[in-house]
């Protein structure tokens, strides 16, 4: 008995007759009705017996065909597994971030991807966490970088690190690139801020965050993406990752408490 006798056992199973199942796996009626004696014979039973044209399978022939799945299956399996060459991988793979979080380090690890699946098809899409759970959900995304917290049902979350808030704003005077310095709370309500928009994950935060400190924020804009926070663009102060700032000409504050 072999693995190719099991397939074509399996075929006349799913066939209305042996010319049927023979067309299937490109073979003559007479072939396939030779490995079918075989293997009868080789497991000493009766497989199939003859209802007209139709071919009945018998209690042994149901039996054997949940074993010869399996082992079918399985053979399938071990195949995929030794030819896997990713070289060769074509298959598309559809990555979603925020503009907030790691997307100033994806770089390396995107140019890595692509060293190691050559001909993949690769996209990157970049939109706020709420979309970008909605088409995980949605399997239009094979892997998302979010933001926490988010709802966790069907999805499989990793923590990869803890990104500090920080309120940029330009400055006034001549400072240290990535300057950091404190800003007491009761100086924010007297500045107009650009801040993500309601019912994002970040403006949950920042709102969480200035509710903690008794201060109702002056938002005179509200935009999706950090880049409309660029120093000398407008006086403004914004909430957004240290990450995103580490080269720019202004003053950050990280929020810390009784400070922001």
């Amino acid at each position: 008995m072999d693995i190719h006798q099991l397939e074509l056992f399996l075929a006349v199973m799913d066939s209305p007759s042996m010319t049927r199942a023979a067309e299937k796996v490109f073979l003559s009626p007479g072939a396939v009705s030779l490995q079918l004696h075989n293997l009868a014979d080789e497991l000493h039973t009766e497989l199939f017996v003859r209802s007209g044209k139709r071919l009945i399978p018998t209690p042994a022939a149901l039996r054997l065909a949940e074993h010869a799945k399996t082992l079918v299956q399985l053979t399938s399996q071990i195949k995929q597994e030794f030819e896997n060459d990713l070289a060769k991988d074509t298959r598309p793979f559809h990555f979603a971030t925020g503009v907030t979080t790691l997307i100033y380090q994806l770089g390396k690890p995107l140019r890595q991807l692509r060293k190691q699946f050559p001909k993949a098809e690769i996209r990157v899409t970049v939109q706020v966490t709420e979309e970008t759970i909605a088409g995980l959900h949605d399997r239009r995304f094979d892997l998302g970088l979010i933001s926490l917290p988010v709802p966790e049902e069907n999805l499989k979350i990793i923590p990869l690190f803890e990104e500090e808030l920080l309120i940029a704003a330009p400055a006034t005077g001549k400072t240290r690139r990535g300057h950091v310095s404190p800003i007491r709370a009761s100086e924010l309500g007297r500045v107009p801020f650009l801040l993500y928009p309601r019912g994002t994950v970040l403006r949950v935060l920042i709102d969480r965050f200035f509710k903690d400190i008794e201060v109702a924020p002056r938002v005179v804009m509200e935009s999706e993406h950090t880049e409309a926070t660029a120093p000398g663009a407008v006086v403004v102060v914004g909430g957004l990752p240290r990450r995103s700032w580490i080269n720019a000409r202004v003053v950050i504050a990280p929020t810390a408490p009784g400070y922001v």
